[in-house]
């Protein structure tokens, strides 16, 4: 009951304040750009994710058509260990570097870091799953403002 409750209370909220996704249609005016090129290089995991998250602008045919070269870099380490010596936390940080360039000529060298902090697991697997789930979640906040920093580029030239 309280469930559903919490779902109509959800929806009435989000429909009656006109709520709308940053990245939706409508909203396609803002991002109207385009990738022409996206050269990747470093951490590989991550960087199958960055090309998923940006082919959708790399078929969009617009007027500001960028050329973007992405670096990445994952280093992990030990934070605190237990009594016997073995690692109890870890600290994640992804590290971005991003060339964007329109016409070849440069328009924005950018460095994100991304940083995350968590406890070991016991059960390698689901450590190695859990640190994987991580990696997804560091890209994708980095490819979000790697977008809106293409578009405030393209809001900056106007």
């Amino acid at each position: 009951m309280i469930n559903k409750f919490i779902l109509i209370f959800f929806f009435l909220i989000t429909t009656a304040c006109d709520f709308k996704p940053i990245f939706s249609q409508k909203n396609e005016k803002i991002f109207n750009f385009g990738i022409s090129k996206i050269d990747i290089s470093g951490e590989t995991i991550v960087n199958t994710i960055f090309r998923r998250g940006l082919v959708n602008y790399t078929k969009i045919k617009s007027e500001n058509n960028y050329d973007i070269e992405i670096n990445s870099k994952i280093i992990k380490e030990v934070i605190s260990r237990d009594t016997k010596g073995d690692a109890a936390s870890y600290k994640l940080t992804l590290i971005t570097s991003v060339l964007i360039l329109n016409n070849q000529k440069e328009k924005a060298v950018t460095k994100y870091k991304e940083i995350f902090e968590y406890m070991d697991n016991d059960d390698s697997f689901e450590l190695k799953q859990y640190e994987s789930t991580i990696k997804k979640n560091l890209a994708e906040n980095i490819i979000n403002k790697i977008i809106l920093d293409i578009a405030r580029l393209r809001d900056n030239a106007n």
